[in-house]
């Protein structure tokens, strides 16, 4: 029998000298291999089924060294520098110390001796290892800017491309700009709130001057009752005009509900009349002003001591469930300080102006011919030394800033004559009259308030929408009036309650419009 061994199997390229004599390990000697010599034949085995079976060699296991690699040990001589013998059997010499080059620019000769470039290129190829030669390299390196930079220095580039936004330098622009105005708003506001603090001080202890600043509360809802359905439904405004004195700490309310007057220009100069003859003393019969600074503080920047009243006034609303018809407000507004003084305004209080719109008429130019821009103006200034019918503004608090004099023109041929004592007639002698359909939101409230309080909201008038005949006229009645009317009618029409949609679009016409004056903060 013969055993077949491959080449593969007898001969290991990567066996190493100490194990040449390497005797494979068996117990038993292989009987059944036959020699080359052997007499016996294929044909003195018994039987041709019973042939023997091949027995393969128990080979070793081969140890893996690296080390011994050619490729390995190539790297290794390359890496110290010495001569090897390339992949293509290309011979490579010794690395070497060469000598310097005296035309370098930076002269290193001078720099560095002959001894340490031996000395560093010891080290280099001793590390033997590329990685840590690199390491080697970059700890000798130190990054250096440039510290002269030639115009002429030659470059294949031929046109740069350089790709940006279109509203790039639009939108830096629009920013710089607000920063600015943001920055002068902050700085006016500042020097607003220490020009009032000011006029506190140095008056603080003059006999002759007054200093105050007044604003409108915000509407105050009547009646106020615990119920949702009042959220769907108009209500009558009462309105709160605050007069704080800044140098006594005391503050005036005025207040009035919507049947009586507005919130406009004369309600708030009615108000104002109303409270220079009340602080005058006993034996004072007649007041003279001489100079009235008008003063306005920044928008947005408008916090003042009639909004600390108004806190305080909120904070006791809270504690009251019910409020039924406008008198308790005065209670409510009596009770939440001792400092207050509520005046409740009448009809015959507020007075109408209209008849100095009859004399003279809002300036458009100043003397010195400038549009006269009402909304920047923060500063009025009126003195009887003055002539007639002229004021002075400025758009600023600043007292280095000149003031611009401004000359009301007349309507009238010649110099106007008004004689301001007794001139001025009431503003609503009968009283204003409220939306129809507020008056019927009001009457189906009236489930919720107690009888004793029906008589006011049944005298209230409203706006009627008139008969066949005087078509397009408007025509008022009483609340009585018109329950005496639906009673006359087989079916009288209930109140319908409105969407909160439809309520928001007739608020809007009920409430009057906001004016400049009334809602800018003044001093």
């Amino acid at each position: 029998m013969e055993i077949e061994i491959s080449e593969d199997e007898l001969s290991d390229p990567y066996a190493t000298d100490e194990e040449s004599d390497y005797i494979p390990e068996s117990d038993t000697p292989n009987d059944d291999v036959d020699g080359p010599d052997s007499d016996k034949s294929s044909d003195d085995v018994d039987g041709p089924n019973d042939a023997a079976p091949k027995i393969k060699l128990k080979t070793r296991k081969r140890k893996r060294n690296e080390t011994a690699w050619k490729i390995n040990q190539e790297k290794l001589l390359r890496n110290s520098g010495k001569a090897y013998i390339g992949r293509k059997n290309e011979p490579h010499t010794q690395r070497s110390v060469k000598p310097y080059e005296h035309t370098c620019r930076y002269k290193c000769s001078q720099s560095i001796s002959a001894e340490e470039r031996r000395e560093i290129f010891q080290r280099f190829y001793a590390l033997a290892n590329y990685d840590l030669q690199n390491s080697f390299v970059s700890s000798c390196i130190k990054k250096k800017g440039v510290q002269r930079k030639t115009n002429n220095a030659t470059t294949n580039k031929q046109f740069s491309t350089e790709i940006f936004l279109l509203n790039k330098r639009v939108y830096e622009t629009k920013i710089k700009e607000a920063q600015i105005k943001q920055e002068v708003h902050h700085k006016k506001a500042e020097k607003a709130l220490a020009t009032k603090k000011s006029d506190v001080l140095d008056n603080k202890d003059s006999a002759d001057t007054c200093v105050i600043c007044f604003d409108l509360q915000q509407a105050l809802p009547t009646p106020l009752i615990a119920t949702s359905k009042v959220f769907y439904l108009r209500q009558l405004w009462t309105y709160n005009f605050c007069i704080h004195n800044l140098v006594t700490g005391k503050s005036h309310m005025y207040i009035w509900n919507e049947t009586v007057a507005s919130r406009g220009s004369q309600e708030i100069g009615s108000c104002l009349i109303h409270f220079i003859n009340e602080v005058l003393p006993d034996n004072m019969t007649r007041i003279i002003a001489y100079k009235i600074h008008h003063k306005f503080l920044e928008p947005g920047h408008t916090f003042m001591e009639c909004d600390q009243d108004f806190g305080i006034i909120e904070k006791v609303k809270r504690k009251i469930p019910q409020i039924f018809i406008p008198e308790h407000w005065r209670t409510v507004i009596q009770e939440s300080s001792k400092k207050f003084t509520v005046h409740e305004m009448k009809r015959e209080n507020f007075y109408s102006f209209a008849q100095l719109n009859q004399i003279i008429s809002d300036p458009k130019k100043n003397t010195d011919n400038h549009v006269i821009k009402w909304r920047e103006i923060q500063y009025f200034f009126y003195s009887k030394a003055a002539q007639s019918f002229s004021f002075q503004h400025k758009p600023t608090l600043d007292k280095i800033m000149p003031f611009y004099t401004c000359m009301c023109p007349y309507k009238t041929t010649g110099r106007p004559s008004l004689s301001f004592q007794n001139a001025f007639s009431v503003l609503n002698e009968c009283g204003l009259k409220i939306k129809e359909a507020k008056w019927k939101n009001l009457q189906s409230l009236l489930d919720f308030i107690p009888p004793i309080y029906h008589e006011f909201y049944n005298n209230i008038q409203y706006e009627g929408k008139g008969n066949a005949k005087n078509l397009g006229k408007k025509s008022s009645s009483t609340s009585k009036q018109a329950i005496g009317k639906g009673k006359n009618k087989k079916s009288a029409k209930k109140p319908k309650v409105q969407s909160p949609e439809e309520t928001e679009e007739e608020e809007d016409d009920d409430v009057p419009e906001d004016s400049d004056f009334l809602y800018s903060d003044d001093e």
